[in-house]
């Protein structure tokens, strides 16, 4: 049951057309020491459950 719940999150989340723009940033900017791996994190989760991260 978790391991179908998790898949389903995960496809989910990954083919959102919004994530999918800011995930490359995100990558980068973590790359760059820009951003830490757990703020980038943050800011896609709040992104796909529509928070504001600012």
């Amino acid at each position: 049951m978790m391991e179908t719940i998790n898949e389903q999150l995960r496809l989910n989340f990954y083919n959102q057309p919004e994530i999918i723009s800011q995930l490359e940033q995100n990558k980068k900017a973590v790359q760059n020491d820009e951003l830490s791996p757990f703020a980038a994190a943050q800011n896609l989760l709040a992104l796909y459950f529509g928070k504001d991260t600012k």
